[in-house]
Formats: structure tokens, sequence, C-alpha cells
């Protein structure tokens, strides 16, 4: 490994960093600060990931790739070019709105691309740290936290935030920058700083009111630790703690709330039944629409985003049957993959965090992400870039 791929490496983390901590703590804090500038802070990391593809253009060249890696990477961009020609030719979509749509989706890889590409750089510096020096990426996100708080909105600061006219999409955002960074700093970090981190990522997620990802994030972990470390110790603390938090939280009076009502009673909850309407709606638009799919369904439906199905069918309603039977041949072989050599991902830790995002993703497209939500694209490619079928 020479200089020019560590320092690309030291570039992609900063870019990946930027992208997933700041950029949705700087929407939050811009809306609610006069004294912050209109900016667009996508454009840092994108023009970084620019300069990362232009300078590193020939070493990439030469790095091969498995089959895998391709097919994703064409599946990604196929449903970029659908969505393009779908908002500008059926849904009557100036071309510039229609192209800013898909610079934004283009721009989101463009920034989770360079990661993928430099892993073995970006493990290799991180290992050299086992206090988790890169958990200061979610300071903007922590510094969200206490906004939230000294403004009074004390937790679910965000989701509140969310409900007002005009405010930026963050709670989600901010919700999987905990989830995703917090993962990331728990692989390499080690002792009081594992525990510590962890237990703030859970917090964060929590101030975010996202469920999905409080959710997927300890369950993803959960299944790290027991099913690939083998961490007995681990299922013994966790199942405590979970069962104490539970039972103090029904003694509270708290059964009803948000993070508990679909443990007590799932039907009370609107959310819940409302997914499960978008779910018939759009099995139905399936059925209708079942070889090339009806990209942007839910906004002839709704006049709206967001009424889309919330697991992987969405992408088969939004691509067709063929897209959807390759993305699942591709993940149904990384789980098989994964699952038949759990010993020798065991003791590889350079494989430890691609493998727990793609179980944070995998667990989170299953019942709560749809085909709109890029974490799922880069856990697939990312994975798939360290070539993991040739072994």
């Amino acid at each position: 490994m020479n200089a020019n791929e560590k320092s690309h490496g030291k570039l992609a983390l900063i870019i990946f960093l930027l992208f997933v901590g700041v950029y949705p703590a700087y929407s939050y804090l811009k809306y609610n600060h006069n004294f912050l500038p209109w900016f667009p802070f996508i454009s840092i990391p994108f023009i970084f990931s620019i300069f990362y593809f232009i300078t590193f253009f020939n070493t990439i060249k030469k790095q091969e790739r498995g089959l895998f890696f391709w097919l994703s990477l064409l599946l990604f961009f196929y449903g970029s070019c659908i969505a393009f020609f779908s908002l500008f030719a059926v849904y009557d979509f100036s071309p510039v709105l229609a192209l800013k749509l898909l610079a934004a989706t283009v721009i989101q890889i463009s920034c989770l691309l360079p990661i993928c590409l430099s892993f073995d750089c970006i493990h290799q510096r991180l290992s050299e740290d086992r206090r988790g020096l890169v958990f200061l990426s979610l300071v903007p996100l922590i510094i969200v936290v206490i906004d939230g708080v000294l403004r009074g909105r004390e937790f679910y600061g965000t989701w509140e935030l969310y409900q007002q006219e005009g405010a930026p999409l963050v709670y989600l955002a901010m919700s999987d920058a905990f989830a995703v960074i917090g993962l990331l700093v728990y692989v390499y970090s080690a002792g009081f700083y594992k525990s510590l981190y962890f237990v703030i990522s859970l917090l964060g997620i929590y101030f975010t009111y996202s469920r999905s990802s409080l959710y997927f994030f300890t369950i993803s972990i959960f299944i790290f630790e027991i099913f690939l470390k083998r961490n007995i110790y681990f299922l013994f603390i966790s199942g405590l703690g979970a069962v104490t938090l539970f039972v103090v939280a029904l003694l509270n009076g708290a059964a009803d709330s948000r993070f508990l009502v679909l443990l007590t009673d799932p039907w009370s909850d609107p959310s819940f039944v409302g997914r499960l309407e978008f779910f018939k709606e759009g099995i139905e638009d399936i059925s209708n629409h079942f070889l090339f799919g009806n990209y942007g369904y839910e906004v002839l439906r709704d006049g709206d985003t967001g009424g889309y199905i919330h697991n992987f069918l969405s992408y088969w309603a939004a691509y067709g049957v063929l897209y959807f039977l390759v993305l699942s041949a591709i993940l149904f072989f990384v789980c098989l993959y994964i699952i038949r050599n759990l010993s020798f991902f065991r003791f590889n830790s350079f494989y430890h965090f691609p493998v727990l995002i793609f179980i944070y993703s995998f667990v989170s497209g299953m019942v709560s992400k749809a085909y709109v939500w890029p974490f799922l694209w880069f856990a697939v490619i990312f994975i798939c870039s360290l070539k993991i079928q040739r072994r």
C-alpha cells in the first residue's frame, strides 16, 4: 500500500463522515439558526468525491472487482435512469426538476462509493485507533441533540422539527447517521470506549424518534455479537438489559409510547396501520405493473412521496420483476455466503464493518425501508466490492 493509496483512503473516510454525519446536522442547525448562511453543504463531500475519482482513477482501473459488484452498481444506475425518465415523461416533472432529483441520487452514491473502493486503507487506519476517535464525526449531531434540549424539546427534537411546515427532512438522515457511524465506531473501538459509544449512539437515535433505526441498530449488533463473534456474555447482558428496560417502561406507564406500542398494541399505532395500507396498495400496483414496475407510483396515487411499500417489494413496484429478482439473488448470495463462512469472517476483522452494515441494511430493508433509501445500495455495493465470492 503506497502513499497515494493511503492519502486517498483518508479522503474517502472524510467524504463518508461529512456526508453521513455532518450534512444532516448542518441541515437541522441551518433551519433553526439564522446566523448559519444558506449553503448547499452536500456540495463539499461531492466535490471531494469528484477529486477522489479523478486523482485515483488509474488505481481504481487496476483494482479487480467481482461480478456482483458490477451487477449491483449497474442496478443502481439503471434505477437512477428509470427515475429520471419516469419523472420527466410520466409524471410531467420539468426536465430541470427531474434532473435535480436524479442528481441528488447520484450525489449520494458518489459520496458513499469512495469508502467501498478504499476500504483496505481505511481499515488499516481505523485499526490503529482503539479509542474510536472517528466518533468525533458525530459531534455535530450531538450538538443537535443538545440544541433540541436547550430549546425545550427534550427528546424527539428532530421529529418535532420534521412536523413543522417547510422543515428539512432530517430526522431520518440523523437517525441513519447515528446508526451507521455508531456501527463503524463499534467495530473499531475497544473496551470502555465501545460501550460508551454504543450508549451514545442509542441515545442519539432515540432523540431522532426513529423506531426502525433504534430497533435495527440494536438487532444488527446483537446478530453480529452472537452469531458472528459468538459472544455469549453479550447475549446475557443484552438480554438482561432489554428485559429490565421493558419492565421499567411498563411500570412507568410507557406501554403506549412510540417505541413500545409496536410490542404492546401495534394496531393502535397510526404509522403501523398506515404502512399496512401502503403495503396493500403497493401489492395491487405490482399486480397491475408486474413486468416493468411503475416508478414513483405513490406520487400518482397520493400526490406525494412516502406512500410506498416499506420493504424489498418496493423495488419490484418501482423497477419491475427482473430488477427485483436480480437484487434478490445478490442479497441471497451474500447472506448465504456469510452464513456458510461465519468462522472466516469471525477471525478476519477486515470484514466486520462491511458485514455489520450489511446486516443493518438488510434487516431494515426487510420491514422498514424502501427503494429510495441509499444505505441498502451502499451496503450491497460495499460488501460486493470486497470480492467475497472469490473466496
